[in-house]
């Protein structure tokens, strides 16, 4: 099924607090704090690995959006009166850069040189455009970098079957060692986000790893745990109240009450990122049905034009109840 364009649109922007983002975001603070207080050091690095679907990406840029965006405006960089959105497009305090597919020294210094809108970032040597990603790293007074999709560094990851594992290893490893000299010498503290199967691309270089300041946990909420159990049903509930003040329904919906919670947990596999992408199929089904709220029932039709023929679970626990646990692969 296709998403309603309107409704999509509105779920793209909607940003919830919950327990991991408000702990990730203190953790980019501190990275900060770490790089204006020792300009002149080389830096360290942290890291997100978790499956798809579990707010890495947007972690980042609901930090950006909030705490950088305030950041610029009282710096004057930026007048408040700007779009908050277009602020945080256009600043360069936190730079998100994301690794293209098959990533090489070339590539991840193009990818650099794009976060930062260089109008000719594919152009040069290698080595040229690295000097010209420190400059603006210099030049822009950035703080912090996201290197997302760290997995695309794995070439396996997009199976060239032409190339032999000793070839990839070689590979990996000579980007890992660019980000290892990005940090050294142009003195930037970089966040890995990627799924689980990346991990070993950063954390198994040894070198790499004496600058590893520790992962932030992403990983898929469990219901066994109380504390996790409460942030999921609270990211459910805070879903329903936003469809109603962003327009998509006049009436607030009630995704905590019954057996919801556990039925979505189980379809999305503890993935807050996958639940809002469940509740946007229901949407879409419920405003086509024109009804004036999301119910039940609209998360069980999504579940069956939705969420099982992508793959995300082989049965309707909406319909049948729920049969048992499993960690879903990324």
């Amino acid at each position: 099924m296709l998403p309603n364009g309107e409704i999509a649109a509105k779920f793209l922007q909607m940003r919830i607090k919950h327990d991991r983002l408000v702990g990730a975001h203190k953790v980019f603070d501190s990275m900060r704090k770490m790089k204006i207080d020792a300009p002149w050091e080389p830096q360290r690095f942290s890291c997100i690995f978790a499956p798809t679907g579990s707010g890495k990406s947007t972690t980042v840029k609901d930090y950006i959006e909030t705490v950088i965006v305030d950041l610029v405006i009282a710096q004057g960089l930026f007048p408040a009166s700007m779009n908050r959105k277009e602020i945080a497009h256009k600043q360069h305090i936190a730079l998100h850069v994301t690794l293209a597919a098959k990533a090489t020294e070339k590539s991840f210094a193009s990818d650099i040189l794009k976060a930062f809108r260089d109008p000719r970032a594919s152009r040069g040597t290698k080595d040229s455009m690295l000097g010209r990603a420190y400059d603006y790293i210099e030049a822009k007074g950035t703080q912090i970098m996201f290197i997302d999709e760290v997995q695309h560094l794995d070439h396996r990851y997009e199976a060239d079957q032409k190339k032999s594992s000793r070839v990839f290893s070689a590979e990996n490893s000579s980007v890992t060692d660019m980000m290892k000299v990005i940090m050294i010498e142009g003195r930037i503290p970089i966040v890995f986000l990627g799924i689980d199967g990346a991990r070993n691309l950063i954390l198994g270089d040894e070198q790499m790893n004496m600058r590893n300041l520790g992962e932030i946990d992403f990983s898929q909420l469990r219901p066994e745990r109380p504390a996790e159990q409460r942030m999921f049903v609270h990211y459910l509930g805070s879903v329903g109240i936003l469809m109603q003040q962003c327009g998509i329904f006049p009436k607030e919906s009630d995704l905590v009450s019954g057996d919801i919670p556990a039925n979505v947990h189980e379809v999305v596999g503890g993935r807050l990122g996958t639940a809002s992408n469940l509740v946007l199929a229901a949407a879409t089904i419920a405003r086509e049905r024109g009804a004036d709220q999301l119910l039940e029932t609209h998360l069980l039709a999504a579940v069956d034009e939705w969420a099982i023929p992508a793959k995300l679970i082989s049965y309707n626990p909406f319909r049948s109840g729920i049969r048992q646990r499993e960690l879903r692969a990324a």
